[in-house]
């Protein structure tokens, strides 16, 4: 993952912010304690706190300003709670559901938030930080992602059934509300 910001990493401002075509949907994932470009003591964080005095060029961590800057058409960026530069270490499953979300409607990855409205489990691990949704497949959207309950190293498949049984017995749901099954 990479911040898109002009830091340590980039030689000119330039090359601190998207290259190519504008009207390509873009998805970010970026931990927050990414420990090279992340907002929690990165090596980017704490040379720009040595050579940055102004809030002007604060580094956020993420690419949301930099996709509004440039007129991104459609974006997301995702922030993983806990998450360090290899996500797949600390998010491997939910990165699975990123990437079909994305590989299957990348024209709508700005209303993330939207289509996995519908999933109890993934709905209640995002929070929407951000949105802009300007018309059809135009607008940005900013999400933390929280971390699974269920161990990384968890195969999908078994996490995908276990995610039914903890919406059900949740007490952060309506579903917790329900009465238990019934004894037979």
């Amino acid at each position: 993952a990479f911040s898109v910001e002009y830091c340590y990493f980039t030689p000119t401002p330039a090359a601190g912010e998207f290259g190519g075509a504008l009207d390509v949907p873009t998805l970010q994932m970026i931990g927050k304690k990414d420990e090279y470009f992340g907002v929690t003591d990165s090596i980017a964080q704490l040379i720009a706190a040595g050579t940055r005095p102004d809030d002007d060029n604060k580094l956020l961590g993420h690419a949301l300003n930099t996709m509004h800057r440039q007129g991104l058409e459609c974006g997301c960026v995702c922030v993983f709670d806990d998450g360090y530069h290899d996500l797949t270490i600390s998010h491997d499953n939910i990165l699975r559901d990123l990437f079909d979300a994305f590989l299957r409607r990348s024209d709508r990855i700005h209303q993330l938030d939207q289509m996995w409205g519908h999933d109890a489990f993934l709905s209640e691990h995002i929070d929407v930080l951000s949105k802009t949704h300007q018309s059809g497949r135009r607008g940005l959207l900013h999400l933390r992602i929280r971390k699974s309950p269920f161990p990384p190293t968890m195969p999908k498949g078994e996490e995908d059934a276990s995610r039914l049984f903890y919406i059900a017995w949740s007490p952060c749901t309506e579903a917790h509300s329900l009465s238990p099954l019934p004894r037979i």
